[in-house]
């Protein structure tokens, strides 16, 4: 009966290791899934730009942007356990942006 509970014992602490303290491989999905480009951005003038600087730089989960005024697309970097391209377009928009698609 003692070795019944001794791998019942054993059994769970190996499941909750398993379950707590073990990297499920999913970095590459983070990877490809961390990263969107909006398109038809309107960065024409400086004040836009800061404008979008400025919306983009209160987010909670943005690494990091990159305007790219020539063509007029805005590039971000973010953590998607915190963060989705989508809610990036809705804060451009309520910064006053028309922005297009995300790629």
């Amino acid at each position: 009966m003692r070795k019944h509970y001794a791998v019942l014992i054993v059994s769970a602490i190996v499941l909750a290791f398993g379950i707590f303290f073990v990297n499920n491989d999913t970095s590459t999905e983070a990877k490809s899934d961390n990263h969107a480009v909006i398109t038809s951005v309107n960065l024409d003038c400086k004040q836009c730009m800061s404008k979008a600087e400025a919306a983009l730089g209160k987010m909670i989960g943005i690494k990091d942007y990159k305007l790219n005024e020539d063509e007029q697309a805005i590039s971000v970097t973010f953590n998607p356990h915190s963060m989705q391209p989508e809610w990036i377009v809705q804060a451009l928009e309520a910064a006053g942006f028309n922005p297009g698609d995300i790629q």
